[in-house]
């Protein structure tokens, strides 16, 4: 151990200045020097503390050396001097140990609040031994402790309880530096935690704003810690729908509107939906789902709610809600001629249809259906036995194979499903939207209808259809002879006519 006199002549109180207190500046502003090489730019605020301390040993030293002052003074000030100078030496010591060697403790597992702690207690232990080394009265430091203590903890009583509180809540654990976390019911208070200290936490909210609290609150507070135990987390989307709706349409639809793949959304655990309660005017379900990406939770929910609509759509079930209906006249777009005459225009462009009458082709367009479909919705998947024919009024779609290889795009005008229409064979290809699409729809019962009062018109149907899959094999880089297209053509008709008399294939 170093003695009292020891210690003063490190620092500087001694009878008059030495080489040891000139040495001991130098080694210090050394020390700080290399400090200043070593640690990162961003960090370089740290060094101002211990240069202050520095300062202030340098002018404490001086004045004590100064004859010409009361002994009085300069005793006081050599007492100054040494703690200043110990303080300075400790805190430069503790940034190229902690913060460089150790990198800010993360080496050892230490959090901030445990780091501002020990550093604490080392600089009242370092300035305590200082000034009993430097001959301050052991009796009158401690009169003089315990009255500052007590004047501290009424003043800073609430201070001093987030500080309890922080320590409490660094032993707990109950989350850390990276968590998102909510301690109250509003969403402004939902964030990511940045930094938690002796005094509060600071969260990061989704609006960019960063949010303080104290650590007293969050003691109190009932803590959400939306990423443990498992860095993944469930979201709930609830919606109303009538009662005139039977619950298992709506789950059907919305079940599989969701078990298609959804940006965000995690496949496992898997997407649901259920009945969640009844409603004084409707039925709420809630479609429940784990996401990953916490920062992107609202964006997700509105791609979920968006893959709703377009679901529960095209099934015909609307949302329930309380609403002032209103009669608006101006626009044609809701007049159901005006719709049914859209979609006999867009079968009449499809060349094998473009062979039936005018009104053939109303019959047919006044049993289909126009659907709408969300980016990421399959329309029809491979293997599917559905004959529906689609045309695509607006919007763009891909095909795939099985293999999830794309084969083609179509966009609007274009059609599919032909074959599965005339022939009644599984699907061949999965087929997507890729933007938001609109689709008339036609059913194969309809056609079966209309087609059945013109049997002639099934061979002209077969040779449209049988040089449009030429044309499809051509670009494929398939060279076909007439008399393999004429098979083919014989093949297709024999087929379609099986089907449409309901003889198994």
């Amino acid at each position: 151990m170093l003695s009292s006199q020891s210690l003063l002549a490190l620092v500087g109180a001694v009878d008059s200045p030495s080489l040891t207190t000139v040495g001991f500046g130098v080694a210090t502003l050394v020390a700080w020097f290399v400090l200043a090489v070593l640690i990162p730019k961003e960090h370089r605020g740290r060094l101002r503390l211990p240069l202050l301390m520095q300062g202030m040993w340098l002018i404490a030293t001086v004045i004590w050396a100064a004859k010409f002052f009361a002994v009085a003074t300069r005793d006081l000030f050599a007492v100054v001097s040494s703690v200043f100078g110990a303080l300075a030496l400790a805190r430069i010591g503790w940034l190229l140990v902690i913060d460089v060697f150790l990198q800010e403790g993360r080496r050892i597992g230490l959090s901030k609040l445990t780091r501002d702690l020990l550093h604490a207690v080392m600089l009242i232990i370092v300035a305590i031994s200082a000034a009993r080394a430097a001959g301050a009265d052991a009796q009158a430091l401690a009169t003089t402790g315990g009255l500052v203590t007590a004047g501290l903890t009424f003043s800073l009583q609430q201070t001093l309880g987030d500080l309890v509180a922080g320590i409490l809540l660094s032993a707990r654990a109950p989350f850390e530096v990276g968590d998102w976390v909510a301690y109250d019911d509003d969403r402004q208070h939902v964030g990511r935690v940045v930094e938690i200290n002796w005094r509060d936490t600071r969260l990061h909210t989704n609006d960019d704003v960063e949010v303080v609290v104290p650590n007293s609150t969050l003691a109190r507070a009932s803590i959400l810690v939306f990423t443990r135990p498992r860095p993944i987390s469930r979201r709930m989307v609830l919606f109303d729908v009538g009662y005139q709706h039977a619950p298992h349409d709506v789950v059907d639809a919305v079940r599989e509107a969701i078990n298609d793949p959804i940006s965000g959304v995690l496949p496992t655990p898997a997407p649901d939906v259920i009945l969640s309660s009844f409603e004084g005017s409707s039925m709420r379900y809630a479609v429940r789902f784990f996401i990953e990406d916490f920062l992107r939770r609202d964006a997700i929910d509105s791609d979920v709610r968006m893959r709703l609509w377009y679901a529960l759509h095209r099934v015909g079930i609307d949302f329930q809600f309380p609403r002032l209906d209103v009669d608006v006249l101006k626009p044609t777009t809701h007049d159901p001629e005006a719709k049914m005459q859209r979609r006999a225009d867009a079968l009449a462009r499809i060349d094998f249809l473009g062979k039936m009458a005018h009104e053939d082709v109303r019959a047919l367009a006044e049993a289909s259906r126009t659907r709408v479909f969300h980016p990421g919705e399959v329309v029809v998947r491979a293997g599917d036995t559905s004959t529906e024919l689609f045309v695509l009024a607006s919007g763009e779609c891909v095909v795939r194979t099985d293999t999830g290889r794309e084969v083609a795009r179509l966009g609007a005008g274009d059609f599919f499903g032909e074959m599965a229409l005339l022939t009644g064979e599984p699907r061949s290809a999965t087929v997507a939207a890729v933007t938001p699409c609109t689709l008339h729809v036609l059913q194969a019962d309809a056609f079966r209808t209309v087609i059945a009062r013109y049997p002639e018109k099934l061979e002209q149907v077969s040779q449209v259809v049988a040089e449009r899959q030429a044309e499809i094999e051509r670009r494929r880089g398939a060279d076909l002879s007439l008399q393999l297209k004429a098979q083919q053509q014989e093949t297709l008709l024999s087929r379609m006519r099986r089907y449409f008399a309901g003889k198994p294939e």
